[in-house]
């Protein structure tokens, strides 16, 4: 519409027209195109076709190149935030899935508005109402994009549930999960086939058996997780299963869940309750035996044993990765069993700090301990 032309026969001379246009820019200190600036002064002034466009929200289905658009979708999938430079100015975008009943399209958000992706704020399930986007023809068809005046809301969410990491299979894509970070990684940086990346990887809790799972972070998920720390509860959205690793890649994204960290509590043997997971220091009194398991189609290492602190004894068992930290020599073809006889003299009688979950046994109804992560062994 010629808003313009508009104002004009409301009564607006285009001397008129164009300083309100150019008070208005001032206004926004500058950021606002002359024509966002036009369509505001209209709809301020009554034009009802700029009110119209200002305040409808609009089907996917209508969206045409060229226009401002505001919709109200359902976020289906959310992408690694990238981080860019552009005319010596630093910002960071991140695309977006969106949808309304069967129709879908893409969603673009820039610096400010892709902040509360970063936060988890915005995530899959995610019911949001977006003002005032620029409609643009990219690469696989129209997108939505944010700008100066966009403002995106989260009106509801109804997020899928999150996978058990125990469930995960090799292959497995587009990955929902999440678990408590029982060891924290750095940032590391390197270059493949002419290519800078960097990765971050962290160890999960919250497994099957208490087993701890390794979550690699690439690239800006990597500066992600490299903030993150132990205690902290991560969620992964659009993961992919391989080689035994659950990875965070160009079309994942990772964030705390909370926006307080889940610290874990230090206590004693006899205060661990069933199903609760904290950190406990105690000697090693006992190694009993290790071996490989199968289990749900999954194998593995285990390790139990016996721990003994001042408030009691109890059992414990250790899986996987955190066998490798009982026992070390993760990639070593010397049987568990010989590698525990090995150890074992060296590791009973030294004081391990250790992240453990309780577990009830069903045989006598005590409580057990699965050592999720050996922190520290001291003597």
């Amino acid at each position: 519409m010629d808003y313009a032309g508009a104002l004009n026969q409301a009564g607006f001379t285009d001397k008129e027209v164009a300083e309100a246009v150019e008070a208005k820019r001032a206004e926004y200190a500058g950021l606002l195109t002359a024509e966002d600036a036009l369509k505001l002064v209209a709809a301020e002034h009554g034009i009802e076709e700029a009110k119209r466009e200002r305040d409808s929200w609009a089907p996917l289905a209508a969206l045409r190149e060229g226009i401002n658009a505001s919709i109200k979708a359902r976020v289906e999938k959310v992408s690694c935030p990238r981080e860019f430079e552009k005319g010596g100015f630093k910002g960071i975008v991140v695309n977006l899935t969106v949808s309304q009943g069967d129709g879908r399209a893409a969603l673009v958000l820039w610096n400010s508005d892709a902040r509360p992706a970063l936060e988890g704020k915005i995530r899959r399930g995610a019911k949001i109402a977006v003002r005032n986007a620029m409609v643009k023809r990219g690469q696989d068809g129209l997108e939505l994009h944010s700008k100066f005046l966009t403002r995106v809301e989260v009106e509801g969410i109804d997020e899928p549930a999150a996978k058990k990491l125990w469930e995960l299979k090799e292959g497995d894509n587009d990955v929902v999960a999440s678990g408590i970070i029982i060891k924290a990684g750095e940032l590391r940086e390197f270059e493949r086939n002419g290519r800078k990346g960097s990765v971050c990887n962290l160890l999960l809790g919250g497994g099957n058996e208490g087993a701890a799972y390794k979550l690699a972070c690439w690239d800006s998920n990597a500066t992600a997780a490299a903030r993150l720390h132990a205690g902290d509860r991560v969620r992964v959205e659009g993961g992919y299963y391989r080689n035994g690793e659950l990875n965070a890649g160009r079309e994942s994204i990772i964030f705390k869940e909370s926006s307080e960290p889940e610290r874990l509590p230090r206590t004693s043997i006899a205060k661990i309750a069933e199903g609760a997971q904290a950190v406990v220091e105690a000697k090693i009194t006992a190694l009993y035996k290790a071996g490989e398991y199968e289990k749900a189609g999954r194998r593995g290492v285990f390790l139990s044993g016996e721990l003994e602190d001042a408030s009691g004894k109890a059992r414990f068992a250790a899986f996987d990765d955190a066998v490798h930290e009982f026992l070390g020599a993760p990639e070593s073809s010397v049987p568990f069993e010989t590698l525990l006889d090995l150890k074992r003299g060296y590791l009973v009688g030294k004081t391990a700090v250790l992240v453990v979950r309780g577990k009830k046994n069903e045989l006598n109804g005590e409580t057990e301990l699965v050592a999720e992560h050996a922190v520290l062994f001291k003597d």
